[in-house]
């Protein structure tokens, strides 16, 4: 065959497949750092793994095609073979599952076993060292992600081994061009793959510090006061669609301007790290909870709820408050305790808008505060601590 057309066609399948895999590569990434889309955020999981299954069955179905009809039909190569075989060693290694792992070995066990015209015990041992390799990429995938030469060397010793299989399988071109072009092209694709790979991960990275910057507190590293305000909306939203109630628990920490003129303000500072601590510990304690810092001293948990029984609710106060008082700081050579004053109130069908609740928990708050600190007001009766 003329060599000029050789070229073209081996050029033109490789600029296909590089272009069609970065697309994919972009999309799986996409999914793996959106924080904004609801539904892809919620599914991130689920989606990565239907991505990166689709396009490699598909691509696992072009190169039994590629590989079955001859490498006359696309490329002058086994060009789809050198897609399946990054494809397979990228996922596992990003997404670490054990679950795409055995889809993968099943996968290739079936492929030997159903389409081989001939067996042999090399051929049996190539499969065992590319299931292993796997199993290894897919659960050793951060130290690969983190040791670029020895995931390099692993890649080699996989893609070495799987086209090994395939050369075994079905008889390969008596050709030096042929593996010229097979394993040019591999490592063409691969290079290209793990750099679109490494900017696109650290695209994500940026992506999450600084939703991460938007929306957490930096002092406490719990959720800020905008993200309350956007949380609060769409839980109200929610109440208003499915009747799913919610608590709102505001608190102060009594006197803190005294710990901070008495200590300093890096003694603030860990008081104010320490409650936030806390709180996230009670809510993961209580489930579907969220802590957020208000402002200076004040603090927020937002709570979904079954039960609108103000008993229940009152008896989750209660236990912040013990909490908060068991902390102990020690500054300026003596030990000291803090209290808090809460104001709590549940959604209920009179509220017109999400900002109701957080209106009635604040001046409950506030009551609270007037009425001695140390005490928890819910429904304008106010609850004073020990």
């Amino acid at each position: 065959m003329d060599f000029a057309w050789v070229s073209v066609s081996f050029w033109m399948s490789l600029i296909t497949n590089v272009a069609v895999f970065l697309g994919v590569l972009a999309i799986f990434y996409w999914v793996r750092g959106n924080v904004t889309n609801q539904f892809v955020a919620k599914h991130r999981t689920t989606l990565q793994y239907v991505i990166s299954s689709i396009y490699i069955l598909y691509i696992f179905l072009e190169s039994l095609t590629n590989t079955y009809l001859g490498p006359h039909a696309f490329g002058m190569h086994w060009t789809f073979l050198n897609i399946v075989i990054i494809a397979c060693f990228l996922f596992n290694m990003i997404l670490q599952s054990k679950g795409e792992f055995w889809i993968f070995a099943f996968s290739v066990t079936a492929y030997v076993l159903v389409f081989a015209h001939r067996y042999s015990l090399r051929i049996f041992i190539l499969l065992v060292i590319v299931i292993l390799l796997m199993y290894w990429i897919s659960t050793h995938g951060k130290y690969l992600q983190e040791h670029l030469l020895f995931c390099n060397l692993c890649f080699a010793a996989f893609s070495a081994s799987a086209l090994g299989i395939i050369s075994m399988l079905y008889t390969a071109p008596n050709d030096i061009w042929f593996w010229v072009r097979q394993i040019g092209a591999l490592v063409i694709i691969y290079l290209c793959a793990v750099i679109a790979a490494d900017a696109l991960q650290r695209q994500n990275q940026e992506m999450f510090r600084y939703h991460d910057e938007a929306t957490i507190d930096r002092l406490t590293g719990v959720k800020n006061m905008g993200t309350f305000n956007t949380d609060l909306t769409k839980l109200y939203k929610n109440y208003r669609t499915t009747g799913a109630r919610y608590r709102l628990y505001e608190l102060d920490i009594d006197f803190f301007k005294r710990v901070n003129d008495t200590y300093g303000h890096p003694t603030g500072n860990e008081v104010l790290k320490a409650v936030a601590a806390t709180l996230k510990q009670i809510a993961v304690a209580h489930g579907h909870a969220q802590v957020y810092r208000m402002g200076g001293e004040e603090f927020g948990i937002v709570m979904a709820t079954d039960d609108p029984s103000k008993e229940d609710a009152t008896a989750i106060g209660l236990e912040i408050n013990k909490r908060i008082q068991e902390l102990s700081f020690h500054a300026a050579d003596t030990d000291f305790h803090i209290t808090v004053s809460i104001g709590l109130e549940i959604v209920v069908p009179e509220d017109n808008n999400y900002l109701d609740i957080y209106s009635k928990a604040d001046h409950y708050l506030y009551q609270s505060k007037h009425n001695g600190r140390n005490a928890m007001t819910i429904d304008g009766k106010t609850f004073k601590m020990n």
